[in-house]
């Protein structure tokens, strides 16, 4: 009898500790998703429309488009350009930056060169603070 109450007593303990295991698991599993979503809400999609550059977010946080990119596995797939006016977007509509081969684009020793494909540009931009009042 003492033996089943003490059996009764591991059961218990071994489901209790089995129990908090899966909640753990559970919660880290959550809070692994939800940073996902979070970071992926936020991302930015690049698109080429012709000679445009559709840039595109999935939140309405505002950012600000400095410079177009290109990145490979040479420097001579290295480039970058600077925007002649840094470009904010304010709201889930996204921006178009027009013609995006007339844009000074310079090689990684500074000289200028060819625009490079449309397929491997990307953006820098920043995601600044927005301070004041908020709406009603």
């Amino acid at each position: 009898m003492e033996l089943e109450v003490e059996v009764r007593k591991l059961r218990r303990m071994v489901t209790a500790q089995g129990m908090a295991i899966f909640a753990l698991f559970l919660w880290l599993a959550v809070d692994r998703i939800a940073r996902y979503l979070d970071e992926s809400r936020g991302s930015l999609t690049v698109e080429s429309r012709g000679e445009d550059l559709y840039v595109n977010t999935t939140s309405d946080r505002p950012f600000v488009v400095t410079h177009l990119t290109s990145t490979g596995y040479s420097d001579s797939d290295k480039r970058v350009a600077p925007l002649p006016r840094a470009m904010a977007c304010v709201d889930s509509a996204g921006l178009i930056i027009p013609k995006v081969a007339d844009l000074d684009w310079r090689n990684t020793r500074g000289e200028a060169d060819t625009p490079p494909p449309s397929s491997s540009i990307r953006i820098l931009f920043l995601r600044p603070e927005v301070l004041g009042a908020e709406p009603r």
